[in-house]
């Protein structure tokens, strides 16, 4: 019995998509009045794949928020992992925006790691990062501490 549900599943499944179909060629066809109609329905598609799947670009990654006092230091770290050089701005931020402290490397190398710190009074900070392609392609973090030592770690995403 269940594959009779499942058939009648899909073969309604398929009528509906071979509906959108000819609903999608009649109203093209109708449209395009004198004009190739298959030329509007791949301009469509091509604007549905475009929405589906942009072309990658600027990404922005962000830490959480975290509490730096005197004598704190706070670290923003990004690494490259992926294959070819990549662009990144890391910046310390407060609470209200106020960009404590950046630095801007205009083409990270594959395995390097670069970042920004920020140690000068205390703040509800966080991390940005502008990377100059698909986040994919960096692992960034925030860490706070006295000196050289960790006491916290947050992850960018």
């Amino acid at each position: 019995m269940v594959w009779m549900t499942t058939t009648a599943i899909h073969r309604t499944r398929t009528a509906a998509l071979g509906g959108v179909l000819l609903l999608l060629i009649g109203t093209t066809a109708v449209r395009a009045r004198g004009e190739n109609p298959f030329d509007l329905i791949l301009t469509k598609l091509d604007a549905i794949l475009a929405a589906v799947n942009p072309a990658p670009g600027p990404a922005v990654l962000s830490t959480g928020s975290m509490t730096v006092t005197a004598g704190d230091t706070a670290w923003c770290f990004v690494t490259n992992v992926s294959t070819q050089p990549v662009s990144v701005m890391s910046r310390v931020v407060d609470s209200a925006g106020t960009v404590l402290a950046s630095t801007s490397d205009p083409s990270l190398q594959p395995g390097h790691m670069g970042g920004a710190a920020y140690n000068q009074q205390f703040c509800y900070c966080r991390c940005e990062f502008s990377i100059g392609g698909s986040s994919h392609d960096v692992r960034a973090s925030m860490a706070v501490g006295p000196g050289d030592a960790t006491r916290a770690a947050l992850e960018a995403r």
